[in-house]
């Protein structure tokens, strides 16, 4: 018999790109005046368009009190970057707006390893630790997956099928080819 789990879904809808000017205009509030949410930057980087950070607002910053305080870096691009901004969707009245806001952007920077980010990327005992949650990014989400999930870094989750199955030990198993050992071959 199939056991069930909870997964708690967290929707983001995307809105953007908008430039650095755009957001210190407030454009980004002229569809939407909810002022907090997520946020990605793109830049030229080893390639155009290149997903360089994810952040989130504070309860004392909107989206334009965030990226004001990156433009220490930002003023040093050879291109405009392209800064889209998400906000959460389909909440309950009791949900934590903020624990939801922190758990996206620990999986987005945990699953997208954008290089600007310092913190979570290594972060597999946290993302693992977290509730069941699967993130799916809504509309104008531009580079980032339309859905990432934990439930992959659950072990007891992924190898409930079997023993035999399971994903997790399967990868353990493997080994990466190394291509000078198939010149000393």
């Amino acid at each position: 018999m199939p056991q069930q789990e909870k997964v708690e879904i967290i929707s983001i809808e995307w809105d953007g790109p908008f430039s650095y000017e755009g957001i210190e205009n407030e454009l980004h509030l002229k569809n939407c005046p909810e002022d907090r949410g997520l946020y990605q930057i793109y830049c030229n980087h080893d390639s155009p368009n290149t997903l360089m950070y994810i952040g989130r607002t504070q309860a004392s910053y909107g989206f334009r009190g965030r990226i004001e305080v990156k433009s220490d870096w930002l003023s040093w691009e050879a291109y405009d970057p392209e800064i889209f901004v998400g906000r959460l969707r389909s909440l309950e009245p009791d949900d934590d707006y903020a624990t939801l806001l922190a758990r996206a952007e620990l999986f987005l920077i945990y699953f997208c390893s954008p290089p600007v980010n310092k913190h979570c990327k290594m972060a597999f005992e946290a993302v693992s630790a977290e509730p069941n949650t699967v993130v799916i990014n809504y509309k104008k989400r531009f580079r980032l997956p339309y859905v990432v999930s934990n439930l992959t870094e659950k072990p007891h989750i992924y190898e409930r099928i079997s023993a035999h199955a399971a994903v997790g030990k399967t990868l353990e198993k493997a080994e990466d080819d190394n291509p000078i050992d198939a010149l000393h071959r």
